[in-house]
């Protein structure tokens, strides 16, 4: 199924809901298809056709979604970039991309400008949220002096069901980032499989914060869609707005990864806000940990929590069921403790999605419950990378990179194969001493990396941020840590006031690596 369709159902059962809220301004879904169809008509007139690249640079806001539908309407690639891009990465991505057509806010025209002489191909430029200058077209008068009498013959395109709708960039923390082809089937697949079509009984306000250059926007962005709810706006994450948001508009679902999570719950505003209409907070792009989680079931007693995964070249393909979060409140002790700790796990295969844990060095799957590569069959995979051979999926089968363990029928995350730290003879995942620090009362922020040692192993390091006003020292966290196998206690301990992190919040252990590294030489 064409991504298109999702717009076209929704506006057909809830044409006079709002479909978008951004900085108090509504657009329903009336007005979004309608909208829509007046860009897929100007940007038909520009000579926009099937399988053009069409990039986006800008804050999350209308523009995008009304853009990627009028792409997927005219049956071209949607392409958005990473707007933290520095000018040298902003020039790779472009180049990679080869767009026909670029779509900018107001802030990156310059920088556009800056390397456009250098790239081939882009046969115009719209400028979203500005007058227009130096040769780009304002966004907003295409709109209004738009013709859809060309796209009437273009609405029933039949868009083949494995053509490339989108390229997302994977976050390049190790290398340059890779051009993933994701199709129509891709987000269709997943949605069609998990979220329920648009029904004028039923109101669910959903609060987007993640960027729309991220697989989990994407994802949360269709589905709120198709399941015709009011996706309420953020151009950038700010905590309190988000609060303020989430308390006018009664939100019940919402879109963070887990540092955003953690700057909500610890804002000092955060119980002046009524935050009890949330059901659903959904967190994604990192691992929530158990300190994350009793924090969260005790702070939002009425949502769920759900720690899902995926990954660029996949989306979402494990989550947990609803039963998993109905913890009885009176529950206390052992009980209480195994069933959070059940939500630090990534859940269960979601609907048409198969994984296995093997061993990376052959293939083969390891014996239940032992550590392995976590690997995935599913139709939502990836066509490929762009413009290259390369691929993680060998034989209908996606290796993620990703360590992972089975226990009770849940996965559980065990670190990045590249993060796995070989000592004492074993492999020691990252994450288990991780999760074990942060359990400490003054710790609020952990890295567990390995370092070399002369004897070709690597020596365990944490580097712990502490809880402001803490008196933590090393040789107290080298005692917590004394309930531990030998092989995993950290044999070198630092602080630091902060973890190096990308905008999404994922901790760059290659850098804090560098970083080390290079203190000890």
């Amino acid at each position: 199924m064409s991504t298109i369709v999702f717009l076209d159902i929704a506006s057909s059962i809830v044409p006079d809901r709002a479909a978008i809220v951004f900085e108090g301004a509504k657009i329903t879904y009336a007005e979004l298809e309608a909208r829509v169809n007046k860009l897929a008509g100007s940007m038909s007139g520009l000579g926009i056709g099937e399988g053009d690249k069409v990039a986006m640079m800008n804050v999350n806001g209308p523009g995008s979604i009304e853009a990627y539908f009028a792409t997927a309407r005219l049956g071209a690639v949607y392409a958005p970039l990473d707007f933290h891009a520095k000018p040298d990465e902003l020039e790779f991505l472009l180049g990679n991309t080869q767009p026909v057509l670029v779509l900018a806010g107001d802030r990156y025209v310059d920088a556009i400008n800056s390397i456009r002489g250098r790239l081939r191909g882009i046969r115009a430029c719209i400028n979203i949220g500005g007058l227009g200058k130096d040769g780009w077209l304002p966004y907003e008068s295409l709109l209004q002096g738009a013709s859809t009498a060309e796209l009437q013959e273009l609405q029933c395109a039949d868009v083949p069901d494995e053509a490339t709708t989108v390229i997302l960039h994977t976050s390049g923390t190790t290398s340059r980032p890779k051009g993933v082809l994701l199709t129509h089937s891709t987000f269709s697949s997943y949605v069609l499989g998990n979220v329920e079509p648009a029904d004028a009984e039923r109101e669910e306000p959903t609060i987007l914060s993640v960027p729309l250059y991220h697989v989990a926007g994407m994802q949360t962005m269709m589905a709120a869609i198709y399941g015709g709810r009011t996706l309420v706006m953020q151009r950038q994450f700010n905590a309190e707005e988000w609060m303020q948001l989430a308390q006018e508009y009664k939100a019940k679902r919402a879109m963070l990864v887990p540092k955003m999570l953690s700057t909500i719950m610890e804002s000092p505003e955060f119980e002046e806000y009524d935050l009890s209409s949330l059901k659903v907070i959904t967190c994604g792009g990192s691992q929530l940990t158990l300190p994350h989680i009793k924090d969260a079931w005790e702070k939002f007693p009425g949502a769920r929590i759900i720690n899902a995964y995926g990954q660029t070249e996949a989306g979402i393909i494990a989550a947990l069921s609803p039963e998993d979060y109905d913890i009885p409140r009176e529950l206390s002790g052992a009980e209480l403790e195994r069933r959070l700790e059940r939500l630090t796990s990534i859940g269960r295969p979601l609907p048409g999605v198969t994984v296995r844990i093997v061993n990376p060095d052959n293939g083969q799957d390891v014996k239940k419950g032992d550590i392995g590569e976590l690997v995935v069959s599913c139709q939502q995979l990836m066509k490929g990378y762009l413009g290259t051979r390369e691929s993680p999926v060998k034989d209908g089968w996606l290796h993620t990179g990703d360590t992972a363990y089975i226990k009770d029928g849940c996965i559980y995350l065990a670190g990045r194969i590249r993060d796995i730290i070989i000592h004492g003879g074993e492999n020691i995942s990252p994450e288990a001493v991780e999760n074990h620090l942060l359990s400490h009362q003054s710790v609020l922020d952990v890295a567990v990396i390995g370092l070399p040692d002369p004897n070709g192993e690597e020596t365990v390091m944490a580097v712990v941020v502490p809880k402001p006003g803490s008196a933590l020292s090393q040789e107290e966290l080298i005692a917590y840590c004394g309930t531990m196998s030998a092989a995993m206690r950290p044999q070198r301990i630092e602080f630091a006031e902060a973890l190096p992190r990308n905008p999404l919040g994922k901790v760059l252990k290659a850098d804090l690596r560098a970083t080390y590294t290079l203190s000890t030489t």
